[in-house]
């Protein structure tokens, strides 16, 4: 499971890389993934590997480690209409709540949706 300081890393390279390689409408960092809702601006594959090459060789710095981080595969699904685009944004929402790491959606700090919440950089 993610530390918090693990989970600030990954949170911070996602709002870092906004507006870099893709525009991030919303993104939850839970104890064992992560869930963000992107507009590309660059390839999937190069997004992905920024993201996971970052943060894998911050966090194995701090606990001292090296290796493997994070697992191979990744998940990713077209939105295809305004439907679908407010349907992830209210799954990644209620998220934290749904697997019991917060009460309040407002309250868990590894949540952001654009022009919403945690919107200070």
């Amino acid at each position: 499971l993610l530390l918090p300081f693990q989970k600030d890393c990954i949170f911070n390279a996602l709002r870092f890389l906004d507006g870099k390689k893709y525009d991030l409408y919303a993104a939850v960092v839970l104890d064992d993934h992560v869930h963000a809702i992107i507009n590309p601006i660059d390839t999937l594959s190069k997004i992905t590997h920024s993201i996971k090459s970052f943060t894998a060789n911050e966090m194995n710095k701090a606990l001292n480690k090296k290796g493997k981080f994070w697992q191979d595969e990744s998940m990713d699904k077209a939105i295809r209409n305004e439907r679908e685009f407010i349907e992830k944004i209210n799954y990644i929402v209620n998220n934290p709540i749904k697997t019991h790491l917060t009460q309040e959606y407002t309250d868990y700090k590894w949540l952001y949706v654009k022009d919403w919440l945690n919107n200070n950089k």
